[in-house]
């Protein structure tokens, strides 16, 4: 090879160096501008991803702030529905209540006015008996002066009889109480205490009591063994002895002395006690509702038709209310 063509050779070569590097370079240059491309590309992407997402986030912002009134006043107006129905329910629920009262009241009346026609005009007290089945009996009685009640337990003779003073009785009480404190004032000019009738004021109201008795039996019955027993001895206890059974008179049974004594207190007069020498009229006044409550008892065992059934009597107290234990035949 010649010297010439050795040095073409290696101008050939060197210039295919320098076109391999300018092609390298070129193609460096190209894939660092795709490789920015592709960066550029993935940068754009994110930002339009959370530009999208902030976007989806602000819409659902502002839904929940529309949305919210709409439930709060979907909820009010259920409410208010709700409120309604259970208005109008109650409105109907008093209504019924109101026409079942007015219906029982008129069937009540109708029942009052039917036995106050069927009943005798001369009878002016009411009668009322309670029964409860295998338990307790009882019997109530109406009058002036107050209220009998008779309770009497099953399977058992003894039963206890009760008068409960009326207002009208202790309206009387209550005036002669007003007038004995007016007498205290118009002589002293002040009064310094509550005038009130108790127990021990009226403690003697059993010795007159007995005394009567003593008189009735001897003017109607010629019976005068029993004056030294009851004339100015006679208490609750005194008496209870004689009509229980505890203490016997000569030849007058337990039974018979009942019957005696329910007569006399039927027969006895309220105006006997006026006529009487009780001073005090606050007292009088108070024996005399005394007596009338025993009246009442009577009656009221006459009317339930236990009079003839009694076997035996326990006077326990007269004031302010009668209580008598009394034994019945079963």
């Amino acid at each position: 090879m010649t010297n010439n063509e050795f040095q073409q050779q290696l101008l050939k070569i060197s210039n295919d160096l320098v076109s391999f590097s300018c092609a390298s370079e070129i193609f460096n240059a190209e894939r660092l501008h795709l490789f920015n491309f592709s960066i550029d590309g993935l940068l754009n992407n994110s930002q339009k991803n959370l530009t999208q997402m902030e976007r989806q986030q602000d819409t659902e912002r502002r839904n929940v702030k529309v949305f919210r009134p709409i439930i709060l006043e979907n909820n009010q107006e259920r409410g208010q529905d709700a409120n309604k129905i259970i208005n109008e329910s109650l409105c109907s629920k008093v209504e019924a209540e109101k026409t079942q009262w007015n219906c029982k009241i008129e069937e009540e009346k109708s029942l009052k006015s039917e036995s106050s026609l069927t009943t005798q005009p001369e009878r002016e007290v009411e009668f009322e008996k309670f029964s409860k089945p295998n338990c307790i009996t009882t019997l109530q009685h109406e009058s002036e002066y107050g209220r009998t009640v008779f309770i009497k337990f099953s399977r058992q003779d003894q039963g206890f009889l009760t008068f409960y003073p009326s207002t009208t009785a202790q309206n009387e009480i209550r005036k002669a109480e007003i007038e004995e404190m007016m007498a205290v004032f118009e002589k002293n000019g002040l009064v310094t205490k509550r005038v009130t009738i108790k127990s021990s004021d009226v403690k003697n109201f059993p010795k007159m009591l007995g005394d009567y008795f003593a008189n009735f039996l001897f003017k109607k019955y010629n019976i005068s063994s029993v004056k030294k027993l009851f004339k100015d001895k006679s208490s609750c206890a005194k008496l209870s002895e004689y009509l229980s059974g505890t203490n016997k008179i000569e030849d007058i049974g337990v039974e018979t002395l009942i019957r005696l004594f329910l007569e006399f207190i039927k027969e006895l007069d309220v105006g006997d006690i006026e006529k009487s020498r009780i001073g005090n009229n606050t007292l009088r006044v108070c024996y005399k509702m005394m007596l009338s409550y025993l009246k009442s008892a009577v009656y009221a065992l006459r009317e339930w038709e236990l009079e003839e059934k009694i076997t035996s009597i326990h006077l326990e107290k007269f004031w302010p209310t009668l209580e008598l234990c009394v034994k019945c035949k079963i």
